[in-house]
């Protein structure tokens, strides 16, 4: 499930834009007076030449145009501030395996003390920093989910061994959902 967020902007650069101009026509003088108000749409449906005629009169014209524009941004690559207690204690360089392990199983809400062994190399090892997005988090737990279930399940003949990747990655993304993103950071 991707999420997004919506930001309307009164004129500006590089979106969908849609311009919806209003005016209206008013003809003061000769036997009537005639106003004409509307879009650049629906305005013309509203305009019968034959009530206005031939005359001489003063035009006063009104225009508003309103330029709005949408700009869709992905929320779950939105990078973190990066204020992260439990994420930078898991990447201090002075703490064991065990350690670290025991932090990442406090700051991933939702995996117990075995999967949290098992999801360590895909967050820590070499050439592995931290996840920034929620969308690197995710793909990480989906990517260690689908790994994880596939050894457990596939290469195990003893079922008891099994971990299924919906037992615990639908908690992580989706149960616990606000609270990894707040230890994100």
């Amino acid at each position: 499930m991707k999420s997004f967020l919506l930001i309307l902007l009164l004129s500006g650069a590089s979106a969908h834009a849609q311009t919806d101009t209003q005016y209206s026509i008013e003809f003061e003088g000769g036997s009537k007076t005639h106003q004409i108000c509307g879009t650049l749409d629906n305005t013309n449906q509203g305009l019968n030449f034959e009530d206005i005629g031939e005359i001489e009169a003063k035009a006063i014209v009104n225009w508003t145009t309103t330029t709005t524009e949408a700009v869709a941004i992905q929320i779950d690559e939105i990078e973190g501030a990066g204020q992260s207690p439990l994420w930078d204690e898991f990447y201090n360089g002075n703490l064991s395996k065990g350690q670290r392990v025991s932090v990442l199983k406090n700051a991933i809400q939702g995996i117990g003390d075995g999967t949290a062994n098992l999801v360590f190399p895909y967050f820590f090892g070499d050439g592995i920093k931290k996840a920034r997005t929620w969308k690197q988090f995710s793909d990480r737990i989906r990517k260690a989910g689908a790994d994880i279930e596939y050894r457990t399940c596939e290469l195990h003949e003893l079922s008891d061994h099994c971990i299924r990747a919906g037992s615990w990655v639908n908690q992580v993304l989706s149960k616990y959902a606000a609270e990894n993103r707040a230890n994100l950071g």
